[in-house]
């Protein structure tokens, strides 16, 4: 399982507010999901899944852009976060 994972604060401008969140990367994922009629199967070996925790006082009106992504380079399991 992942040995590492991301803790970020994010000020805002405004006093007070702030975002505090945890990000795991490369967790093995297993399970199935039917969408449409097909089936999709996800098996441990080559499915990873991202956790994404997070709390905190946001503005009213703010833009956050995010993007993570989990996999393995090699073998190695590799994962990434922007945002």
């Amino acid at each position: 399982e992942p040995e590492e994972s991301m803790v970020i604060a994010t000020p805002f401008d405004k006093p007070g507010h702030f975002y505090y969140n945890q990000k795991i990367n490369c967790l093995r994922a297993k399970g199935e999901v039917t969408y449409d009629g097909r089936t999709y199967v996800f098996d441990p070996e080559d499915s990873f899944a991202v956790l994404d925790w997070g709390r905190g006082v946001w503005t009213y009106h703010n833009t956050w852009y995010w993007g993570s992504a989990s996999g393995a380079v090699d073998g190695v399991p590799f994962g990434w976060n922007i945002g």
